[in-house]
């Protein structure tokens, strides 16, 4: 892809190039031992790194400033088309600073950078949080979940940190492979809710009882909130923390701006150091999100307690609002997460002539497991207000996922109409046949 779009790339030496259309690329760095014609390899960069001369460094220093642009990472893009921010020194150095002392990493650590880190979470929360605490990185290629398990047993890996998924992922191997990864201690779990389910079996599986639940965006460097390590379970299930050093979070009513009560939900706002310059070439878009006062307004639906710790909700726009009622995608995931058979579950809304919107279950069930459609309701029915039992239960053996591992939910949409559409299309053409 990258030759397509760049096709000087091949027939130039590494740290040569120049392209009309990209006149700004000068690096390709890849992080592997494969040769690409035109690209250094992240171990040629070591080796470049250990002859430097410290004056080069010193002079480098000399020519930057803490709030210079230094990282421009483009969002998921799981709710809508992904943006350039735009991050300064200040931003992703303080952030990693910030994370490093929630996790207590040493120079003794040895962490597995699993998360992709072209991702804001791969990048600062992992790597960067690394070269500030001193400890080791093992870099992951390409995550799997066995070969990543193998990594941290050989490795002796400390710290692990990633996406729900690839902790999903560790843990249906673990039940099928046993892996000593008792080196394991902390890590962060973030970019997506974390259910108390994976919660208690990230603790009891793997045995990572110092593990943080973080919550954060590319937009805030990216972390806002994380837990303890000595923070119970039960707030590492519910909640995504509090507010780390120097990062302020307020909850508004997402129409009126205005803010809420304690203990209600509205959109929670950040200021604070980690807050991004903006979105590259879109001030418009910049302005939407980022008011005159310096508050980020996240998009998010939280609660905050009186303890000072974040409930999250779910994205504004994930909301389904059926009937006129509000209703949280998280808390009826919630739910069918906790039912045995269930190894992964994702709620989004589709349009519905007569409610506004209707819900929609996607599921992915243990190995197995024979439940039906109707029995997934049953399991419902007294445990969740009926009008959020889904209405549509759609069996999936995979979710579609972005590429820092996020479950895009806007594909999900467009899925579960489809499926709408060909259930409709069936049901059709089988009365038809039988009149």
């Amino acid at each position: 892809m990258l030759y397509e779009i760049c096709p000087e790339l091949k027939t130039c030496k590494p740290g040569a190039l120049y392209s009309k259309k990209l006149p700004m690329l000068r690096n390709v760095i890849v992080v592997g031992e494969t040769d690409y014609p035109g690209t250094y390899r992240w171990s040629e960069i070591l080796e470049m790194g250990a002859q430097s001369e410290d004056a080069i460094l010193e002079e480098r220093k000399k020519e930057l400033h803490y709030d210079d642009p230094i990282h421009m990472i483009y969002t998921s893009g799981t709710t809508g088309t992904p943006k350039g921010v735009l991050l300064s020194h200040g931003n992703i150095i303080e952030n990693a600073l910030a994370m490093s002392e929630r996790m207590q990493l040493t120079p003794q650590d040895k962490m597995c950078v699993q998360a992709p880190i072209f991702h804001c979470f791969g990048c600062v929360a992992c790597t960067v949080t690394s070269v500030i605490s001193g400890c080791s990185m093992v870099i992951i290629e390409r995550f799997r979940s066995d070969l990543t398990l193998k990594v941290i047993e050989r490795e002796r890996c400390t710290v692990a940190s990633g996406v729900p998924t690839m902790f999903l992922g560790f843990i249906e191997e673990m039940k099928k492979n046993k892996f000593d990864v008792s080196s394991l201690r902390t890590g962060i779990i973030a970019g997506a809710p974390c259910s108390s389910e994976l919660a208690h079996s990230v603790s009891e599986i793997l045995g990572m009882d110092e593990i943080i639940i973080a919550y954060g965006l590319t937009e805030t460097s990216p972390c806002i909130t994380a837990t303890k390590p000595g923070d119970p379970l039960e707030f590492k299930a519910n909640t995504v923390g509090c507010t780390i050093p120097g990062v302020e979070i307020k909850i508004v009513d997402p129409v009126t701006h205005q803010p809420v009560k304690p203990g209600e939900q509205g959109e929670i706002c950040v200021k604070g150091y980690n807050v991004m310059k903006g979105y590259y070439k879109m001030p418009e878009e910049t302005a939407k999100v980022l008011d005159p006062d310096g508050w980020l307004h996240t998009g998010d639906i939280g609660i905050l307690r009186e303890d000072g710790y974040l409930e999250m909700v779910c994205r504004w726009k994930d909301l389904i609002i059926r009937g006129g009622e509000n209703i949280s995608p998280k808390e009826i995931e919630a739910y069918i997460s906790s039912i045995p058979e269930v190894a992964e579950v994702y709620v989004v809304g589709v349009p519905d002539a007569f409610y506004g919107e209707e819900i929609a279950a996607f599921i992915r069930l243990e190995s197995g497991s024979t439940l039906s459609e109707d029995d997934i309701k049953s399991k419902c029915r007294g445990k969740l207000a009926s009008n959020k039992i889904p209405k549509y239960i759609i069996f999936t053996e995979r979710f579609p996922l972005s590429g820092s591992g996020k479950v895009l939910r806007t594909s999900l949409r467009r899925m579960a109409l489809e499926a709408l559409e060909m259930k409709m299309k069936s049901e059709q053409e089988a009365s038809t046949s039988k009149a």
